[in-house]
Protein backbone atom coordinates (compact mmCIF):
# COMPACT_ATOMS: atom_id res chain seq x y z
CA UNK A 1 0.00 0.00 0.00
CA UNK A 2 2.71 2.40 0.46
CA UNK A 3 4.23 1.78 -2.89
CA UNK A 4 1.27 2.57 -4.45
CA UNK A 5 0.97 5.72 -2.70
CA UNK A 6 4.72 6.75 -3.24
CA UNK A 7 3.75 6.07 -6.92
CA UNK A 8 0.54 8.26 -6.74
CA UNK A 9 1.97 11.08 -5.16
CA UNK A 10 5.39 11.33 -7.21
CA UNK A 11 3.14 10.86 -10.56
CA UNK A 12 1.28 14.19 -9.45
CA UNK A 13 4.30 15.92 -8.48
CA UNK A 14 5.99 15.03 -12.20
CA UNK A 15 2.44 16.50 -13.58
CA UNK A 16 2.53 19.21 -11.90
CA UNK A 17 5.82 20.37 -12.31
CA UNK A 18 5.30 19.58 -16.33
CA UNK A 19 2.49 22.47 -16.22
CA UNK A 20 4.26 24.76 -13.42
CA UNK A 21 7.61 24.46 -15.95
CA UNK A 22 5.67 24.16 -19.20
CA UNK A 23 7.21 26.79 -21.92
CA UNK A 24 3.94 28.81 -21.94
CA UNK A 25 5.58 31.82 -23.95
CA UNK A 26 6.71 29.27 -26.78
CA UNK A 27 3.71 27.31 -26.95
CA UNK A 28 1.53 31.14 -27.64
CA UNK A 29 4.79 32.56 -30.28
CA UNK A 30 4.34 29.03 -31.95
CA UNK A 31 0.36 29.53 -32.05
CA UNK A 32 0.81 32.93 -33.35
CA UNK A 33 3.21 32.04 -36.19
CA UNK A 34 0.10 29.59 -36.94
CA UNK A 35 -2.56 31.76 -36.93
CA UNK A 36 0.34 34.01 -39.19
CA UNK A 37 0.24 31.49 -41.90
CA UNK A 38 -3.91 32.05 -41.59
CA UNK A 39 -3.65 35.62 -41.51
CA UNK A 40 -4.36 36.09 -38.17
CA UNK A 41 -2.30 38.78 -36.59
CA UNK A 42 -1.92 39.28 -32.88
CA UNK A 43 0.00 41.91 -31.73
CA UNK A 44 0.56 42.38 -27.87
CA UNK A 45 1.54 45.13 -25.60
CA UNK A 46 2.30 42.95 -22.90
CA UNK A 47 2.97 39.57 -21.65
CA UNK A 48 2.69 38.07 -18.55
CA UNK A 49 3.54 34.53 -17.70
CA UNK A 50 1.84 32.80 -14.58
CA UNK A 51 2.25 29.60 -12.56
CA UNK A 52 -0.56 27.73 -15.17
CA UNK A 53 -1.10 30.91 -17.30
CA UNK A 54 -0.11 33.29 -19.91
CA UNK A 55 -2.05 36.50 -20.16
CA UNK A 56 -1.73 39.08 -22.68
CA UNK A 57 -2.42 42.71 -22.48
CA UNK A 58 -4.03 45.03 -24.70
CA UNK A 59 -3.65 42.93 -27.62
CA UNK A 60 -4.74 44.17 -31.37
CA UNK A 61 -5.90 41.48 -33.56
CA UNK A 62 -5.86 41.96 -37.14
CA UNK A 63 -7.08 39.80 -39.78
CA UNK A 64 -5.17 40.17 -43.42
CA UNK A 65 -3.77 43.29 -42.62
CA UNK A 66 -7.47 44.58 -41.27
CA UNK A 67 -7.12 46.13 -37.63
CA UNK A 68 -10.04 43.71 -36.51
CA UNK A 69 -10.32 44.28 -32.46
CA UNK A 70 -8.69 45.37 -29.32
CA UNK A 71 -9.05 42.94 -26.47
CA UNK A 72 -8.26 44.05 -22.86
CA UNK A 73 -6.44 40.64 -21.98
CA UNK A 74 -6.37 37.46 -23.11
CA UNK A 75 -5.74 34.70 -20.84
CA UNK A 76 -4.44 30.89 -21.78
CA UNK A 77 -5.14 28.80 -18.81
CA UNK A 78 -3.15 25.32 -19.71
CA UNK A 79 -3.39 22.17 -18.17
CA UNK A 80 -2.34 18.92 -19.31
CA UNK A 81 -5.80 17.64 -20.09
CA UNK A 82 -7.73 20.96 -20.40
CA UNK A 83 -7.28 24.22 -21.50
CA UNK A 84 -8.69 27.73 -21.21
CA UNK A 85 -8.63 30.59 -23.36
CA UNK A 86 -10.45 33.88 -22.31
CA UNK A 87 -10.98 37.58 -23.76
CA UNK A 88 -12.19 40.22 -21.70
CA UNK A 89 -13.67 43.43 -23.11
CA UNK A 90 -13.30 42.76 -26.71
CA UNK A 91 -13.98 46.38 -28.83
CA UNK A 92 -14.37 45.98 -32.02
CA UNK A 93 -13.34 48.41 -34.41
CA UNK A 94 -16.18 51.02 -35.53
CA UNK A 95 -15.88 49.56 -39.41
CA UNK A 96 -17.79 46.62 -38.31
CA UNK A 97 -20.22 47.90 -35.70
CA UNK A 98 -22.61 47.18 -38.44
CA UNK A 99 -21.98 43.30 -38.21
CA UNK A 100 -21.20 42.33 -34.63
CA UNK A 101 -21.86 44.19 -31.15
CA UNK A 102 -19.20 46.87 -30.80
CA UNK A 103 -18.44 45.74 -27.21
CA UNK A 104 -17.89 42.29 -25.65
CA UNK A 105 -17.49 41.15 -22.44
CA UNK A 106 -16.06 38.21 -22.59
CA UNK A 107 -16.08 35.18 -24.56
CA UNK A 108 -14.25 32.07 -23.51
CA UNK A 109 -13.22 29.36 -25.32
CA UNK A 110 -12.41 25.75 -23.67
CA UNK A 111 -10.69 22.38 -24.80
CA UNK A 112 -10.53 18.66 -23.39
CA UNK A 113 -8.41 15.87 -24.36
CA UNK A 114 -11.75 13.87 -24.02
CA UNK A 115 -12.29 15.78 -27.46
CA UNK A 116 -9.44 16.38 -29.19
CA UNK A 117 -10.87 18.09 -32.03
CA UNK A 118 -13.65 19.97 -30.78
CA UNK A 119 -13.71 23.46 -28.88
CA UNK A 120 -16.07 24.94 -27.04
CA UNK A 121 -17.52 28.74 -27.26
CA UNK A 122 -19.23 30.49 -24.43
CA UNK A 123 -20.04 34.70 -24.21
CA UNK A 124 -21.20 36.77 -22.13
CA UNK A 125 -22.49 40.06 -21.80
CA UNK A 126 -24.00 41.30 -25.36
CA UNK A 127 -23.48 37.63 -26.07
CA UNK A 128 -25.02 36.39 -23.33
CA UNK A 129 -26.69 32.67 -24.23
CA UNK A 130 -23.97 32.51 -27.16
CA UNK A 131 -22.70 28.91 -27.00
CA UNK A 132 -21.51 26.43 -30.21
CA UNK A 133 -18.21 24.47 -30.98
CA UNK A 134 -15.63 24.33 -33.76
CA UNK A 135 -14.87 20.79 -34.85
CA UNK A 136 -11.76 20.49 -36.71
CA UNK A 137 -12.60 16.64 -37.28
CA UNK A 138 -15.72 17.75 -39.84
CA UNK A 139 -14.46 21.54 -40.73
CA UNK A 140 -17.45 22.95 -39.10
CA UNK A 141 -18.22 26.06 -36.77
CA UNK A 142 -21.52 26.00 -34.85
CA UNK A 143 -22.94 28.78 -32.94
CA UNK A 144 -25.99 28.69 -31.30
CA UNK A 145 -27.22 33.05 -30.56
CA UNK A 146 -30.01 33.96 -27.57
CA UNK A 147 -30.27 37.43 -28.26
CA UNK A 148 -29.77 38.84 -32.41
CA UNK A 149 -30.34 42.70 -31.67
CA UNK A 150 -26.48 43.80 -31.98
CA UNK A 151 -25.79 41.52 -35.31
CA UNK A 152 -27.14 44.35 -37.14
CA UNK A 153 -26.06 43.07 -41.29
CA UNK A 154 -24.90 39.66 -40.25
CA UNK A 155 -28.43 38.83 -38.95
CA UNK A 156 -28.81 37.68 -42.64
CA UNK A 157 -25.99 34.93 -42.04
CA UNK A 158 -28.01 33.23 -39.15
CA UNK A 159 -30.47 30.69 -38.85
CA UNK A 160 -33.53 30.19 -37.04
CA UNK A 161 -33.63 26.76 -34.67
CA UNK A 162 -36.70 25.26 -33.96
CA UNK A 163 -36.57 26.09 -30.89
CA UNK A 164 -37.15 29.53 -31.57
CA UNK A 165 -32.96 30.77 -31.62
CA UNK A 166 -30.52 31.60 -33.82
CA UNK A 167 -27.64 29.58 -34.83
CA UNK A 168 -24.67 30.34 -37.43
CA UNK A 169 -23.06 27.59 -39.42
CA UNK A 170 -20.38 27.91 -41.68
CA UNK A 171 -17.86 24.93 -43.12
CA UNK A 172 -13.80 25.59 -43.16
Amino acid sequence: MQVVKKCCFYLVVILVSIIVFMPKESLYFTLERTLQKQGVEINEAGIDPGLFSLTLTRPVIYFQGIRIATVKKIRFDTLLFYSRVRLDNIEMEKGFAGYFPSRVPQIVLTHSILRPFRIYLNGEGTLQGMHGWIDFRTHKMHVYLAKIDAFGMFRSQLHKDVKGGWYYETSF
